[in-house]
């Protein structure tokens, strides 16, 4: 799933567990390298990952620069991220906005 402000792109990765596992982090760190790589309309967003653990309580870890909590924190993890404040993003441009490749 993703959230976009008009600078924020947010790539929200849910599991039904209640611990991470490092291959669900690097997962939707992929989701969110691919948006930055090759996706135009997301080349000056800044990108956050969060791994959402639908199994845990009172959670929040930050593994390989995905932020990592329980359902019940996602809400603070998003304000946390983009502010109190976002403002909108044009949705039809970003989404026909394309894909190329962009060195790192």
């Amino acid at each position: 799933m993703l959230l976009l402000t008009d600078n924020i792109v947010l790539v929200l990765e849910f599991k039904q567990y209640d611990e991470p596992f490092i291959g669900h982090v690097r997962q939707g760190k992929k989701y969110a390298t691919r948006l930055e790589r090759y996706h135009v309309g997301s080349n000056n967003m800044k990108i956050h990952t969060i791994l959402a653990l639908t199994r845990a309580m009172d959670y929040f870890n930050v593994v390989e620069d995905v932020n990592v909590c329980s359902g019940d924190r996602l809400g603070e993890t998003i304000k946390r991220l983009i502010g109190h404040n976002p403002s909108s993003v044009n949705m039809n441009a970003w989404l026909n906005s394309g894909f190329y490749f962009r060195e790192r």
